[in-house]
């Protein structure tokens, strides 16, 4: 027999002897964020801001990225890294939704934390404008997995 036969022959043997139970409610784990709890209003309250945050913490630093990169002084091309997030954000809307049907809203959520806090480090560490444009479109997909699973 193979491994596999040899863990499932081992699985029904120990199912038959009585040696496996059911899990109990008392062993079943806590959530740590309840609803209407503080935590839970913090955190979806910061949930609610990563768009906010993304958006309005660039605009005032166009200058400076325009003088990073070499720029022009009135050129428009930093425009591209709002549109960049924007369209993330708008094509993460509907993986997110499923993913947080199939998995839960939670691991969507935390996931698209994870993909947002990416997104942003890669937007900070660009070195050119192409390669910050594309961070900023992983950062909009992570903020779409914010919006999605909040929005039920």
């Amino acid at each position: 027999m193979d491994g596999e036969h040899l863990l499932l022959v081992s699985a029904i043997d120990r199912v038959a002897s009585g040696r496996v139970t059911a899990p109990t409610l008392e062993s079943a784990p806590t959530r740590t964020l309840r609803p209407g709890s503080a935590a839970f209003t913090v955190v979806m309250s910061l949930a609610m801001a990563m768009t906010a945050l993304a958006i309005d913490s660039m605009l005032p630093a166009f200058d400076s990225i325009r003088d990073q990169l070499g720029l022009d002084p009135d050129a428009t091309d930093v425009a591209v890294l709002v549109t960049a997030f924007i369209i993330g954000l708008g094509l993460g809307q509907l993986p997110a939704g499923l993913l947080a049907d199939r998995f839960g809203r939670r691991q969507v959520l935390w996931g698209g934390v994870v993909i947002y806090i990416v997104g942003a480090v890669g937007t900070a560490l660009a070195p050119t404008l192409a390669t910050m444009a594309l961070a900023r479109f992983v950062w909009g997909f992570g903020a779409a997995g914010r919006g999605s699973p909040s929005r039920r």
